[in-house]
């Protein structure tokens, strides 16, 4: 694990980094990846945070914390491609809960 890049990441993206810790404790206990969205995502203004976090990430090379994250939410990627797909998905996942908190 690198912990100097981890450090950077959750500087950078404290509520992105929040979830993705959750990631790994809900997997543990068998949860799927909408219910550790839904359960940690319980605010309209966090819900704006994180999702602006999760689009700035996307546009600056996410494909250089990949391993972080996987390090993070203890998750293993096949591929660059399937870790940008599990992005994704959450993205999607954060967004339709920031719709129920925030209204339309």
């Amino acid at each position: 694990m690198d912990y100097e890049k981890e450090k950077l990441f959750e500087e950078k993206f404290p509520f992105f980094f929040s979830l993705l810790g959750a990631f790994a404790y809900g997997v543990e206990e068998g949860k799927s990846d909408w219910d550790i969205v839904r359960e940690e995502v319980t605010d309209c203004e966090s819900a704006r945070k994180l999702l602006a976090e999760i689009e700035e990430f996307l546009s600056n090379n996410p494909a250089q914390f990949e391993h972080t994250i996987s390090d993070v939410a203890n998750y293993y990627f096949d591929d660059t491609n399937a870790f940008l797909r599990w992005i994704e998905q959450v993205k999607r996942y954060v967004e339709t809960v920031k719709r129920q908190l925030c209204g339309g």
